[in-house]
């Protein structure tokens, strides 16, 4: 993931992210369950969560089984001044979060708000 490493806080700015797709199925942002990624950001120093279910970005083009594509993510930064992790993350709508949790690989970078 391509991250910035300082940012204002409100600024929307994007941010590379690389996807693989290691199942059988086709991804994509068709219904009736499009897959898509979203964020969620966490204070740096106190693991808190400060934002969950943000603005979710396409996968367009849909990824075949097996491939790997660069997607582009749109991503508001928090209100506040402060040292926060941007959680990137796959999320098949009305099905489930991959998250770390699930085995999954996670997307994370640390983010200054000034």
């Amino acid at each position: 993931m391509d991250c910035p490493e300082q940012v204002p806080p409100k600024l929307l700015f994007r941010v590379a992210v690389g996807v693989h797709n290691g199942t059988t199925t086709t991804l994509s942002s068709g219904c009736p369950h499009p897959v898509h990624l979203s964020y969620q950001w966490v204070d740096a120093q106190d693991g808190g969560m400060v934002t969950f279910d943000s603005r979710h970005s396409r996968l367009c083009p849909a990824l075949q089984p097996g491939a790997s594509r660069n997607y582009d993510g749109l991503v508001e930064a928090p209100t506040g001044p402060g040292r926060y992790r941007l959680q990137v993350r796959v999320v098949q709508e009305c099905v489930r979060w991959h998250d770390v949790s699930d085995g999954d690989v996670r997307l994370d970078c640390t983010v200054n708000v000034t």
